[in-house]
């Protein structure tokens, strides 16, 4: 998985953010991920930390940490697990969340959240899913 290093990533997050609580988190998931491909940290913990920022994170760390979520599913197909878990939240801010990330789902789970995602309960979510992903193919080259 490309990085630029842990040292570097962290500069980056921390940066990012006045507040440190709200870098925590995203320091929180570089750290994990980088334990992760050193193989100190297990699957589980960094599905719990990276699920934290994901539904807990303010703007800029939610983003972020989906990002780095597509990362480590491209490496390991588990991590897509949990994009398929969010997308069946009680909370609709949470599918909201999973939706901003759609297009950069491999394929098929993008498909299949696309299906699930567009046809949600919550107006709000529908129209994002539905309208990225218009925009997307409309512009896809």
């Amino acid at each position: 998985m490309f990085t630029f290093g842990r040292e570097h990533e962290l500069k980056c997050a921390s940066g990012k953010f006045k507040n440190k609580e709200e870098a925590k988190l995203l320091l929180d998931v570089v750290n994990v991920i980088h334990d992760y491909l050193e193989k100190s940290a297990a699957e589980e913990r960094v599905t719990q930390v990276v699920k934290t920022a994901l539904v807990e994170g303010p703007s800029g760390v939610w983003e972020s940490a989906g990002s780095w979520l597509i990362k480590l599913g491209n490496e390991n197909k588990v991590f897509l697990g949990i994009w398929r878990e969010l997308a069946k939240s009680s909370k609709a801010n949470t599918r909201f969340r999973v939706g901003a990330h759609l297009r950069y789902f491999p394929s098929e789970l993008k498909t299949e959240l696309y299906e699930t995602l567009s046809n949600d309960k919550s107006k709000r979510v529908r129209e994002h899913v539905i309208g990225n992903w218009e925009f997307y193919e409309k512009n896809r080259t």
